[in-house]
């Protein structure tokens, strides 16, 4: 989150850095039971937010947030799959705009002349960012066979249940995007029995869309009168923050109609992200539009300081109101943790320097005490082993 504030206070000064905090703030605020989580669907929220917006800064030609991108989407791929299309597109993006800046700058050197603005260092550190996050992935698909990689691969081509398909993606895109998105208020539209997102007709899209594409329109229709002043950058940027938000949204249709079996609503929470900065991209190209033209808050003006003002008490209460909201979370799984606890005393005296320790499993659906009393193991320096049958999700041991 505060890597994501600080990038935005560099695309939009402190106008767009504290409207920005306040938004993620209160994101976080309705996330608070989920951030909290280690569990992979959650932890990979706030940084997916991350992952936009340093795509949307290497779009507006800033170098250093080429890396923060490369970082942000390898590391999500692997946290999660389910983000691999996003976070491919955006990479993607990002490598495609530093490529661009980079061919502008040798075609015009003397533009750039007495400036910081070369991209060699930026590109050398993203490569080195990559190789760092993909080695050991990559490693293990030459030692093992298969490989993780390829296993990958022939799930999506040969999945066990039917894929959700367009038609579904978008009426879930609807829901947790659309004008009824829990993004504000925590609250989704879930299935009791399945745990399943229901769907939101298409027109729910038609708010956030309506009001994107006014305020695109009138930035486009400003630029084109060419009133731009001397904030000439800033409603380009703008534009290209709406459109790598809405690009995203996008491909998170291919995404989601993607999933195999049942859209359980942790693997779509990701789109009050989405939702968030759809809203916030919107009204930072509403804001300026009409700054650069006169019609708004003056550059230094004191309308504009008590915008300034107004968006840094914003900013701290929807800070305090995240802080609040995550202190009130109980801790995840209290109860199993409490009963893997209870039984990994006697465990570490029973097998105490007996070498390696086949943990079984049986019993509960999901293996919750399982993965729990392996991981507690480990952590006290046994070596544990685990029946073939879920040899995958622990790297083969």
């Amino acid at each position: 989150m505060a890597g994501a504030a600080w990038l935005l206070w560099r695309r939009g000064g402190d106008v767009l850095g504290l409207a920005g905090t306040a938004v993620l703030a209160l994101l976080a605020r309705s996330l608070a039971a989920e951030i909290v989580d280690p569990w992979n669907p959650w932890i990979s929220l706030l940084p997916f937010a991350l992952l936009i917006v340093a795509a949307w800064s290497v779009v507006c030609g800033d170098r250093w947030a080429l890396p923060v991108t490369l970082g942000a989407a390898s590391w999500l791929v692997q946290v999660h799959l389910g983000y691999a299309p996003m976070a491919g597109a955006l990479g993607l993006v990002a490598v495609g705009a530093a490529v661009y800046w980079a061919r502008r700058r040798r075609r015009d050197p003397v533009r750039w002349m007495g400036t910081d603005a070369g991209w060699r260092w930026p590109a050398v550190v993203a490569l080195v960012v990559v190789g760092a996050a993909w080695f050991w992935p990559l490693a293990g698909e030459l030692a093992d066979e298969p490989g993780n990689l390829e296993q990958i691969v022939q799930s999506f081509r040969n999945p066990t249940e039917e894929p959700a398909g367009l038609g579904k993606a978008v009426g879930q895109v609807a829901r947790g995007t659309g004008m009824a998105s829990g993004w504000l208020t925590g609250v989704d539209d879930i299935d009791p029995f399945l745990g399943e997102l229901y769907p939101a007709p298409v027109w729910y899209l038609l708010v956030p869309l309506a009001a994107s594409a006014a305020a695109a329109g009138l930035g486009i229709a400003r630029l084109r009168r060419r009133e731009t002043g001397q904030h000439h950058f800033l409603l380009p940027e703008a534009l290209a923050g709406q459109a790598v938000v809405w690009g995203t949204v996008l491909v998170s249709l291919v995404a989601v109609s993607r999933i195999a079996g049942p859209t359980y609503h942790y693997l779509l929470r990701w789109q009050w992200v989405l939702a968030a900065l759809i809203w916030l991209t919107a009204g930072w190209t509403l804001y300026v539009t009409f700054a650069v033209g006169g019609c708004g808050p003056p550059p230094d003006g004191p309308r504009r300081r008590l915008l300034v003002g107004v968006l840094g008490a914003a900013a701290i209460v929807s800070s305090l109101a995240m802080g609040v909201a995550v202190a009130r979370v109980d801790l995840p799984d209290a109860v199993k943790a409490d009963a893997i606890l209870a039984v990994l005393g006697p465990t570490l005296d029973a097998v105490a320097e007996r070498g390696p320790v086949l943990v079984g499993f049986e019993g509960s659906t999901f293996g919750e005490y399982h993965s729990g009393l392996v991981a507690a193991l480990e952590e006290r320096g046994l070596e544990v082993w685990v029946p073939d049958a879920r040899a995958l999700e622990f790297g083969g041991r």
